[in-house]
């Protein structure tokens, strides 16, 4: 079965916006997990996907430091020295926040 190119763009564009807009990061996961069902339901193959996701891990690992190195939430900003790694300071607050973000982005690269 085709889909119109109309029709695909409508639909990552209304993935793209929806996806940023959510607040928590299970909700991104839960988007994120649905489109990969929704893959698997189309009849993409199982390989591509995992490609997909495993292609990121530098963008993931990227993300993750920025959020969990840098605060930028005061009220969701909770700080943890990490012993033996010479007092390095990590924001778990920012390490959800950075999580959440990867998903949103995973979410509109499955969606494409």
């Amino acid at each position: 079965m085709q889909v119109s190119a109309p029709v695909r763009v409508a639909f990552l564009l209304v993935v793209a916006v929806g996806v940023f807009v959510l607040p928590r990061w299970w909700h991104c996961g839960g988007v994120a997990l649905g489109l990969a069902v929704l893959w698997g339901i189309v009849g993409l193959p199982p390989r591509r996907l995992v490609r997909q996701v495993t292609k990121l891990w530098g963008l993931a690992l990227f993300i993750a430091l920025s959020f969990g190195l840098f605060g930028d939430e005061p009220d969701a900003d909770r700080w943890i020295v990490v012993d033996g790694l010479w007092g390095l300071r990590v924001n778990v607050g920012g390490l959800v926040q950075g999580a959440a973000m990867w998903l949103r982005v995973l979410a509109v690269i499955l969606a494409s």
